[in-house]
């Protein structure tokens, strides 16, 4: 390029640092847009051997944090994972460990070499965690949904007569916000534990005993909801959530289970049947999409012994619809629907 005069322009040179340092800002933008979910990947784009970002915060309920000083990528939680693009060392707890192939940064997307996953599991799983006592216990090793008001709820005379023992997780908590939304602020954790407490007042009314993992805005750990939903002899477990995603037109609610739990068949079974119940009851509750019941390897339906489902009951990154998911309709709706599902479940297996 030239200027009229046919000297050519003389362009400011842009050192490497400066380069560096307006892509991280750009990165930790989009990051910070999508909170606790970097960008899902294109699945062809994952290379042999890899794990994304993506699917490790979604597995540890992580989230993942850029560093404009330093180009560090942070992942915190139930565990503190420092990662470094282009190198193999990486931080695990203030631990040096090592991987067996170098991070990529690929498209703006986050991969990590498989061996990461098996050592953050490694380590969130041999944590000695803190319940309500803060004494130390240690751990053992889409669909268009029906149009609104289409599907009426049950009449008090056609509600299940077996209530049973649920255990309600609300996720994040404490210093875990979890998803963030864009607009509002509110927190998905503020979300999670008013829906969980609105569906546990529901059970109670209907005669059921419900552990609830956390009351209030307290961090719990991922083992320490594991072992509270394996020590409470329950008949299943429902943790609750709220998505998160870039595309702010995304929506629709899911409800998921792990297949490589390994606690034997008749618990995949009955966890399926669960997440099949409360998506079907909360089918037509607000204008949205049923987005499926799903299998994706998580840490509480992984290794919990009783039958566990995980609810994204909405993303509250949907432009459309976050202003609304702190409104008492919207919470009494959601609440109702996963009550309802968990009610049913326990009838059909204890009738």
């Amino acid at each position: 390029m030239q200027a009229d005069s046919g000297t050519p322009l003389v362009r400011p040179v842009q050192s490497q640092a400066s380069k560096r340092a307006a892509f991280l800002v750009a990165l930790f933008v989009s990051i910070l847009l999508g909170s606790c979910s970097p960008k899902a990947p294109v699945s062809t784009g994952i290379p042999a051997g890899y794990i994304s970002a993506f699917d490790i915060t979604h597995k540890y309920n992580l989230t993942l944090h850029a560093d404009l000083a330093t180009g560090v990528f942070r992942f915190t939680g139930d565990a503190e994972f420092c990662v470094n693009p282009g190198s193999n060392r990486a931080l695990l707890n203030g631990r040096s460990v090592f991987f067996s192939a170098p991070v990529l940064l690929l498209n703006g997307n986050l991969m990590l070499p498989d061996d990461a996953d098996a050592k953050l599991d490694s380590e969130i799983s041999a944590k000695t965690v803190f319940v309500y006592s803060e004494k130390p216990t240690p751990v053992p090793t889409p669909t268009r949904s029906r149009p609104v008001n289409s599907v009426p709820s049950l009449p008090p005379s056609a509600q299940p007569s077996y209530a049973g023992t649920i255990v309600l997780d609300p996720g994040h908590g404490g210093a875990d916000p979890g998803a963030i939304g864009p607009k509002t602020g509110i927190t998905e954790k503020a979300l999670n534990l008013a829906v969980a407490i609105a569906v546990r007042d529901i059970l109670v009314s209907k005669g059921a005993k419900v552990i609830m993992t956390r009351n209030a805005d307290v961090h719990i750990s991922l083992a320490g909801r594991a072992q509270i939903a394996n020590s409470s002899g329950a008949d299943c477990f429902v943790s609750i959530h709220h998505n998160s995603t870039f595309d702010r037109l995304v929506k629709g609610y899911e409800v998921l289970y792990s297949d490589n739990n390994p606690n034997g068949e008749t618990r995949l079974a009955d966890s399926i049947v669960l997440c099949k119940a409360i998506s079907s009851a909360m089918d037509g509750k607000w204008s949205t999409y049923d987005r499926g019941v799903k299998s994706k390897s998580l840490y509480v339906t992984r290794l919990t012994s009783i039958p566990s489902v995980l609810v994204e009951v909405e993303f509250l990154s949907c432009s459309e619809l976050e202003p609304v998911l702190a409104s008492d309709w919207f919470r009494s709706r959601a609440a109702e629907s996963i009550a309802n599902g968990i009610l049913k479940y326990l009838a059909a297996k204890h009738q």
